[in-house]
């Protein structure tokens, strides 16, 4: 396969800008484009901006913008209409038609000749959908339903297939069409979007629980028939194969920070796709905002260093960690968003946060000095006037999502957490004033949740100021081992204890951190330091002294002793 071009920049480097003058180029009109983006609104904002360029240069283009919310009522699907116009023969006026990611990845493997056609996507989109199928309470019955529409092959990475015969059904069943397969396939429907599109590959994400229901499809299986289902659902990855991309003229891949996505990763490493620069964007034309803005950029975070930035952490209790918790105000978030008012206090602030947390746009709870701005913001242009942002929405893989990614691409876990969460973070900075040349000179600060998201910003714009922690959320993690198990303080001060006991006899001294290293690797810094402060009142022969932990001697005692008992033992002898 072919290489494809990656266009990695700072986030407001002027991607699309550069974009739109590629596609405006007179030695292109005659040239057919496929113009992709996530949004609809990074979509209109896009085509406007190349409708306004042809117009300036008095340009002609075939221009077509196909989305929903541009059919104006025609009948007939968006991907429908995509179809007639890219299949259509060509006109010879250069083309340029515009869709969003979800259209696009529906019909490119129907699209008749790719050799005509260039495709531009406008960020990076993300390559694995994951499908939760409910078995129901009664699972075998479940199973069963699943199995006259499909099977799973256990020679293929457990790829799920329409069983033999039934491959058009599970195209109506994708397509909709209840009336030709009947209203009983409905809860098929998800499912059998992703089975019958050639360009992905959906399968089985086997765990503990649904390892039975693969080894029930197993040809050589030896199913024990006692063995009952335990699970309720099971969980299927579907993920967009690079074999479709090569056939076209060229593909561009704009993105910021292209090499953290999981895209990125999976092509490059299973499928061993080769992205290169491409010489148009690669020659000076865009802007290093890292370099250009970094010297005015403050960066700070607000959970506790310890805690990582989750839904998990953010929608729990923000006094005692409890997870869930659903009153307004008492949860962390709702303590986050508080100390960024306070701390923006007179300043206006761009707030991100997630859907359902009660801050997005024109949610009532939104401080008076804030504008809450999309989860999904790429590329948008319409908050560049503002400098300060607090970006608090998080996206986490759960742990089977988060295991299946790691063995497709070889990721450590904290790779996969972070490729799945930065990219909402950086769009969201990528929104402010970093994106505009007349306020470059404008001092801006850029809160985040998480302590590693922060310092990966504060790497990345180099000379940028560290604010460290903003507010005093307290350890959530240090709060939960306390809550959890009111003798944890003391039941470690008994480990660390035992552990110093056994150590040999010609060892006096020895580091806390490497005690804690072979103790208690996960335990919270702060109940480590609390436990290992109560070490030298519960032992006789070890106590804590500075950083190390050191075995007390015969001569200990004597130097522990004041001035006023040394005088009084004195005076006692001599009586």
């Amino acid at each position: 396969m072919k290489a494809l071009y990656a266009v990695s920049a700072s986030v407001g480097s002027g991607k699309t800008k550069a974009a739109v003058e590629y596609l405006a180029r007179p030695e292109t009109s005659t040239q057919d484009f496929i113009y992709v983006a996530p949004t609809i609104r990074l979509l209109n904002q896009t085509e406007g901006q190349l409708r306004s360029l042809l117009e300036t240069q008095e340009a002609i283009r075939n221009v077509h913008l196909i989305h929903s919310e541009a059919r104006d009522g025609e009948s007939g699907s968006a991907a429908t209409e995509a179809l007639q116009v890219i299949n259509a023969r060509p006109a010879g006026l250069g083309r340029v038609v515009f869709l969003t990611t979800k259209t696009f990845l529906r019909i490119v493997s129907q699209i008749g000749d790719p050799t005509r056609w260039a495709l531009i996507l406008d960020e990076a989109f993300a390559p694995v959908t994951f499908i939760s199928y409910h078995l129901g309470p009664r699972p075998e019955e479940g199973l069963d339903y699943f199995r006259e529409m499909f099977r799973i092959d256990t020679q293929d990475n457990h790829r799920v297939v329409p069983v033999t015969g039934r491959d058009g059904l599970v195209t109506d069943i994708a397509s909709g069409n209840l009336d030709q397969c009947g209203q009983k396939y409905l809860g098929q429907s998800a499912l059998a979007q992703e089975v019958s599109n050639p360009a992905m590959r959906c399968e089985l994400v086997v765990t503990p629980t649904t390892r039975i229901v693969s080894d029930l499809f197993a040809e050589t299986a030896e199913a024990d028939p006692a063995v009952k289902l335990t699970c309720s659902e099971l969980l299927f990855a579907s993920y967009l194969t690079p074999e479709y991309f090569g056939d076209f003229r060229e593909v561009i891949l704009l993105s910021a920070l292209f090499e953290h996505t999981v895209l990125y990763h999976l092509w490059t490493r299973s499928f061993g796709v080769r992205f290169v620069p491409h010489p148009w964007f690669d020659s000076g034309r865009l802007r290093d905002v890292h370099v250009e803005q970094g010297p005015m950029i403050a960066v700070g975070h607000l959970l506790h260093q310890e805690d990582r930035a989750s839904k998990h952490n953010l929608l729990a209790n923000r006094h005692t960690g409890a997870p869930g918790e659903r009153m307004k105000g008492a949860r962390v978030v709702d303590g986050l968003v508080q100390t960024a008012a306070e701390f923006f206090k007179g300043s206006q602030f761009l707030l991100q946060t997630n859907n359902g947390a009660g801050y997005g746009p024109g949610g009532a709870s939104v401080p008076d000095n804030a504008q809450a701005i999309p989860v999904v913001s790429h590329g948008l242009n319409d908050f560049m006037d503002s400098d300060n942002v607090v970006a608090l929405a998080v996206t986490n893989p759960n742990p089977q999502q988060l295991e299946w990614v790691q063995t497709r691409t070889g990721l450590t876990k904290d790779e996969v957490l972070r490729a799945h969460r930065i990219h909402t973070v950086y769009q969201a900075i990528g929104r402010t004033s970093v994106r505009s040349l007349e306020r470059a000179t404008a001092r801006k600060v850029f809160l985040v949740a998480g302590y590693d998201d922060a310092k990966l910003l504060h790497r990345l714009f180099r000379g940028s100021r560290w604010l460290g922690q903003v507010g005093d959320q307290p350890s959530l993690r240090a709060v939960r081992e306390a809550k959890a198990e009111p003798g944890v303080i003391r039941k470690m001060t008994d480990t660390i204890i035992s552990y110093l006991d056994a150590l040999p006899s010609d060892v006096t001294a020895i580091p806390s951190r490497s005690v804690k290293t072979q103790v208690a690797p996960e335990l919270s810094s702060s109940t480590w330091t609390e436990a290992s402060s109560r070490v030298s009142a519960a032992s006789v022969t070890w106590r804590k002294d500075g950083h190390n932990f050191r075995q007390v001697l015969f001569t200990d005692h004597f130097k522990a002793l004041s001035g006023h008992e040394q005088c009084a033992e004195t005076t006692t002898m001599y009586q």
